[in-house]
């Protein structure tokens, strides 16, 4: 299939209207991607060394090194939200307080089978949900959700999902490759005639799927209403996905399809993630999302990273003590080995040429994970890593620490001070992410832990 035929069928490759780009000549969509990597890591070897602009990347992220300019690392942010939270152990209190800065509600979910000690979901929204409902509605897809062997059909849980649509309400990630090309790239039809077609061959189902939640609607109780009003809405997401024509951009080309692979087999882990990737950032060229979410595994991340020669578990490793020479070398191979993934991702976006820059100019990167230290769980001291420049919001090729006030991290009747003082909520780095994209808010989450966004950073 040629490249014209591609962009006239709208069977899956959507985008902005071609009228709205015309109004908008010369500016940009901004895009958010998360790039999300767990079991936490060393933040003393996080660190760069320096000043705020003159500063020299760390010997554990050199990969980085040649993208020093379109970085901005942060450092001495703490996340209150799990500090705070009274339920839930600190794995699934990072996933779910991570990205919507609010605790725990209450549920069923256990650390373990034998575990007496319950807990729910968070009880907010993820910030990318927040931005997606601000600039995703030209796109075909609002937000994507993509992960890497992360078990996302064997059941969900606080270990295995970050991303949130409301209190209570999980978003799966797909970590199967061929289905996210099928979904994004392989349903095109050949001509504006056969798009139609589709199109209302699509519909005429929807409005049948929509016409039994309406009728449901009446006979069930508040619980089962609220259920069947969110199952509607969905549908009405995917009715106004319909409507959307393809991307007229010079940069979008439908990728190749994923050959056959077993994608959640650990030895396959790296060719998986890159297939991810490669199809992200075509669908933000293709404008089929500007919101989009990545997952490498899980929380207790099971990966064995052999390919940089570890052969134990990642999040087995990560609990090792601070002295153990031999653990933290193979955690710092773990650790430069995503900062290659991530540094891949960043050149995938930089190599995109779109207006008068690229597309990582107009994207936001954030790398982030759920808790700060492996082998403590200490959400003190989380480090994060900021790429592109968020169509002109940021000011990159900067490390800005915020540790100087510290903070406090509760843990059950412990007290563990980090340098004493107020700390530096990561509420307000989400605050300042919304910002960034657009979004002119100035709390999220828990307002109790905002300050606004984040001193210095936009």
């Amino acid at each position: 299939m040629n490249r014209r035929a591609f962009l006239r069928g709208a069977g899956t490759a959507v985008a902005l209207p071609w009228l709205e780009k015309m109004a908008h000549a010369g500016k940009q969509p901004k895009r958010l991607v998360i790039f999300f990597t767990g079991s936490g890591t060393m933040p003393e070897f996080w660190k760069p060394a320096g000043t705020e602009t003159d500063f020299t990347v760390p010997e554990m992220l050199a990969p980085l090194a040649p993208h020093k300019q379109d970085l901005v690392f942060l450092t001495g942010i703490d996340n209150v939200a799990h500090m705070k939270s009274a339920l839930g152990v600190d794995h699934p209190k990072g996933m779910g307080t991570m990205l919507t800065g609010a605790e725990l509600l209450p549920g069923d979910q256990k650390n373990g089978p034998g575990d007496k000690d319950t807990f729910g979901w968070p009880n907010g929204h993820s910030v990318d949900q927040e931005v997606a409902r601000h600039i995703g509605q030209g796109t075909r897809f609002r937000s994507l959700e993509l992960a890497v062997n992360c078990f996302s059909q064997t059941g969900g849980s606080l270990f295995n999902r970050m991303i949130f649509a409301g209190p209570n309400q999980p978003v799966p990630p797909e970590d199967n490759p061929r289905k996210v090309f099928q979904r994004l790239f392989a349903s095109v039809a050949s001509d504006a005639a056969d798009w139609e077609r589709l199109r209302a061959e699509r519909k005429s189902v929807l409005d049948q799927v929509a016409g039994r939640y309406a009728r449901l609607v009446a006979h069930v109780g508040a619980e089962d209403r609220r259920k069947l009003e969110a199952h509607l809405q969905a549908v009405r997401e995917i009715e106004r996905g319909l409507d959307a024509r393809p991307s007229q951009a010079a940069a979008c080309r439908r990728p190749d399809e994923p050959g056959d692979m077993d994608f959640r087999s650990n030895e396959m882990y790296p060719a998986a993630g890159k297939l991810q990737m490669d199809m992200l950032a075509m669908a933000l060229a293709c404008d089929l999302s500007r919101v989009i979410s990545l997952q490498w595994n899980k929380a207790t991340s099971s990966i064995r990273h052999t390919w940089v020669d570890v052969d134990e578990e990642h999040h087995e490793l990560s609990h090792s003590g601070d002295k153990n020479q031999e653990a933290t070398e193979k955690l710092t191979r773990i650790t430069t080995w995503y900062a290659q993934q991530y540094a891949y991702l960043l050149q995938k976006l930089k190599s995109i040429p779109e207006g008068d820059g690229t597309l990582l100019d107009n994207t936001l990167v954030l790398w982030t994970g759920e808790i700060a230290k492996g082998n403590s769980h200490s959400p003190v001291d989380k480090p994060y890593l900021l790429g592109g420049r968020a169509g002109g919001a940021l000011r990159t090729g900067r490390w800005l620490d915020y540790g100087k006030g510290g903070g406090v991290y509760y843990r059950g009747k412990k007290q563990l001070l980090s340098n004493g003082g107020e700390p530096v909520a990561h509420n307000d780095l989400l605050v300042s992410v919304m910002n960034a994209m657009g979004v002119d808010k100035q709390t999220f989450g828990n307002p109790l832990y905002c300050s606004g966004p984040l001193r210095g950073l936009l």
